[in-house]
């Protein structure tokens, strides 16, 4: 989203280069490119392939996520290993719960980073199109993907790079922006940096490295 982009990025270092469908900025000085997915699976995916013809050796996909687990702070950093769909569901014709069918995979792996002392974790995340404040629904489910958040966008966005071939080059830091329960909606909207603070100054290591 915008939002997470103008709190996790100097964009004085970028310029918007494309802005009809999908923003992209470029670094000024790097072969850097930020595209703004904006939210939900959909857009997830429209924008991952229209940015496919911006060939690039790694892919980092960075934001805020809410989080099953209690015990993780908000603004603590996560680095992804997996993730899956939780609303997607074709079981009855045979498939997993989460699977796209046809495709062969129960979930879609990610690539880890450098390490960084600033990662809390390494964990998995399941994705889906709804604000959850409530995790009825999907509680048994992320705990047979043994998953400790969620979002709205990775799963897609991994998907499209798999169908690409190029799920290998794909990784992903989160930052936990609130806890899912009935305050989720107010902790999400809240505007402290603290959900922001941990996860731009990887970013920036990130980008110094490039």
């Amino acid at each position: 989203m915008d939002y997470e982009i103008q709190n996790l990025f100097d964009l004085d270092e970028f310029t918007v280069v494309e802005n009809t469908v999908f923003k992209i900025y470029q670094h000024k000085n790097k072969n850097i490119i930020i595209v703004e997915t904006g939210v939900g699976k959909v857009n997830a995916a429209a924008a991952c392939q229209y940015a496919m013809s911006l060939e690039a050796e790694k892919y980092v996909n960075v934001g805020v996520v809410g989080s099953f687990n209690n015990d993780f702070a908000i603004g603590s950093i996560h680095a992804i290993d997996s993730t899956i769909f939780w609303d997607v569901d074709v079981s009855a014709l045979g498939f997993a719960v989460g699977q796209i069918p046809f495709n062969g995979l129960t979930r879609y792996q990610l690539s880890s980073l450098d390490d960084d002392t600033s990662i809390s974790s390494t964990t998995n995340i399941i994705s889906g199109d709804s604000f959850v404040s409530d995790i009825t629904p999907v509680a048994e489910f992320a705990q047979s993907f043994k998953a400790e958040l969620l979002d709205m966008e990775l799963a897609a966005i991994a998907h499209v790079f798999y169908l690409h071939k190029k799920q290998a080059r794909l990784s992903s830091i989160k930052s936990v922006s609130d806890h899912l329960n009935t305050d989720s909606a107010n902790d999400f909207s809240n505007d402290s940096d603290q959900k922001f603070a941990r996860l731009r100054d990887v970013v920036s290591k990130i980008i110094q490295k490039v």
